[in-house]
């Protein structure tokens, strides 16, 4: 994901979130890392806001991506930071 900014990252986030739910009933390790890397991935989009200049379908905001990212995370994980997150993104789109 180099050059990839919160619209790149706050989806991946939400999809290895998501993968770590999925994947947690038969491989807890494999689980494990999807969970870490879509914290990385999601710790990534809030350092570099904004969206990428080369997308392929353009996009005007990255408050969506991030807004999956944390809902994502926060099915994941419970903890309240991310739904805190989630409800700040949520505000954005409002």
């Amino acid at each position: 994901m180099l050059g990839g900014r919160a619209d790149l990252a706050g989806i991946t986030a939400g999809a290895l979130a998501l993968m770590a739910k999925v994947y947690a009933p038969y491989d807890a390790g494999y689980a494990a890392q999807c969970l870490q890397h879509a914290r990385d991935a999601y710790e990534l989009g809030e350092a570099r806001p904004g969206t990428t200049e080369d997308n392929y379908y353009p996009d005007d905001t990255s408050a969506d991506d991030m807004l999956c990212g944390a809902v994502e995370l926060y099915r994941a994980t419970g903890e309240a930071p991310y739904l805190a997150a989630a409800e700040a993104w949520n505000t954005q789109l409002a």
